[in-house]
Parts: structure tokens; sequence; C-alpha cells
């Protein structure tokens, strides 16, 4: 699960800092102002994904929460969102069971250490 949403998030960051240096290079001007910020966003979703990596509970939840947040938002701001809907679902899957994996995962290991230390 935490490998999974870790990659998710790689994914969506790296594609959205690949779309967004594509439109500047080739279609626009070079870093208009929601260039820069989708350039933010992309790098702090892919760090946040390496955070998941690492097994960060912290990392999870931020990354769901703010993906949960855009979302929304994008139902409320554009029109044609049937489309991308299924995509939004997908990786809010992803990012969720990222957010399950890794406080099992922390569960899990405090379960085992807790044990070994009781044990002689």
């Amino acid at each position: 699960m935490i490998r999974w949403a870790g990659g998710a998030a790689l994914f969506t960051g790296g594609a959205t800092l690949l779309f967004t240096l594509f439109k500047a290079f080739f279609m626009g001007d070079l870093f208009q102002s929601d260039d820069a910020w989708n350039i933010v966003g992309a790098a702090f979703v892919c760090g946040m994904g390496f955070g998941i990596y690492k097994k960060s509970r912290v990392c999870a939840v931020l990354l769901f929460v703010l993906y949960l947040s855009s979302s929304i938002l994008m139902l409320h701001t554009q029109d044609d969102i049937a489309s991308k809907e299924l995509v939004r679902i997908v990786f809010l899957y992803f990012f969720a069971r990222g957010v399950i994996g890794t406080f099992a995962y922390h569960h899990y290991i405090k379960k085992t250490t807790f044990q070994n230390k009781e044990s002689p």
C-alpha cells in the first residue's frame, strides 16, 4: 500500500511538472504565474511521495488532505469534470491506502518492538 501511494504521488507530481514545463516552453511565455505555482505544487507532491515511501504518516495524511481538498475545489470551479473524476478517484484511493498503510506499518513496528522488549 505504501509503495503504491508513493508511486502514485511521484507519478502525479512528475506528470504535472512535465506538462507544466511543456506548456511553458512550447505554448507560451516561460513561467507565467500559474506555471510557477504548478511547479511548486508538483515539487510538494513529489516530496510527499518520497515521504510516504519512507513511511511517514504525516506525509501520507498531508497528501491525502491536499488532494481531497483540491478535488473538492475542482468540483466547484470547473464545468467539464466528468472525464477527470475517475482519475481523481483512483489517485484518492491510492493516497487513502497510503494513509492506512503507513499507520498499519507503524502500529506493526510498535507492536513487534514492544513484544521483543518483553521477551527474555
